[in-house]
């Protein structure tokens, strides 16, 4: 298909149809959408707290969601795919318009009619604007909500309630009225670029850069003095600024010469059993 209307490209994947892809790269301008972060966000929430410029990846939204509970106002947030933002405008209306309870429901409920169900759906459309109301308001008009979150407009990565709760900070305790008020009273400024940030250098300066998993994708292993020089020319930050990667995995040699090439400016951090690269100015 030629057309690139995101609408129009949604119901086509709701439908069961297929985008001819001719990227090589698992990651591109119709990638599918992740429903929740598989990162355990919890583990690094530190790094995010009292940001006041960050850019980060949309993804799920859940980098975003945890970043403005951290108390970041200011987000340039990027992605390759053009489906993300819409989702994330939709997380965004999901906890501006229910409680709690009907927020899990509506993601996670084990009953077909709760599940991106008409009944929450209601609420939420009343707190989306502009061509993210077009674009929801239409696909439920004319398919059913749990078709479309389990058509391929979405990735099939299994999200497990208790596995998503405990990894995003914002489903913890009290923090989601927390963050509902901070969205309600607060003037938080998205601004979202759809780009190949590989390809894309970013000249305002930022307080955190959170590239979620994306180094690995885009750098070999036996390639990461490219990954380097990467964090050093592609951003700026300021003063005390820095760029965060999840790993999931990371060999032990790859790790020695991680740490080698990132110093003085940066270090490798355990977070539980899991690594987080860290560039510093």
């Amino acid at each position: 298909m030629e057309e690139k209307d995101p609408i129009v490209l949604a119901q086509h994947l709701v439908r069961g149809g297929n985008i001819n892809i001719t990227s090589k790269s698992p990651f591109r301008d119709t990638s599918p959408i992740y429903k929740f972060t598989n990162e355990d966000m919890a583990s690094y929430f530190h790094h995010l707290k009292d940001k006041k410029n960050v850019l980060t990846v949309i993804g799920s939204g859940g980098q975003i969601l945890n970043s403005i509970l951290a108390g970041t106002k200011n987000l340039d947030c990027f992605d390759i795919s053009i489906f993300p933002e819409y989702y994330l405008h939709l997380q965004i209306a999901s906890i501006l318009a229910l409680s709690k309870d009907d927020y899990l429901k509506y993601y996670f409920s084990n009953d077909r009619e709760e599940v991106f169900g008409d009944c929450f759906y209601d609420k939420i459309s009343e707190k989306l604007k502009g061509k993210y109301k077009e674009f929801w308001d239409t696909l439920y008009m004319f398919d059913d909500g749990y078709d479309i979150y389990e058509s391929p407009l979405f990735r099939y990565d299994v999200c497990l309630k208790n596995h998503v709760l405990k990894m995003n900070p914002y489903l913890q305790d009290n923090n989601y009225e927390k963050l509902k008020h901070i969205l309600q009273t607060d003037n938080i400024k998205i601004n979202t670029v759809i780009s190949n940030v590989i390809k894309t250098k970013f000249s305002k300066e930022y307080d955190l850069v959170n590239l979620s998993n994306i180094i690995p994708y885009c750098f070999s292993g036996s390639d990461l003095k490219s990954c380097v020089e990467f964090f050093k020319n592609n951003f700026s930050l300021s003063e005390n600024g820095e760029i965060i990667n999840y790993m999931f995995s990371l060999q032990p040699e790859y790790e020695e010469e991680f740490k080698k090439l990132l110093e003085p400016n940066g270090y490798v951090e355990d977070i539980k059993d899991k690594k987080l690269l860290v560039y510093k100015r």
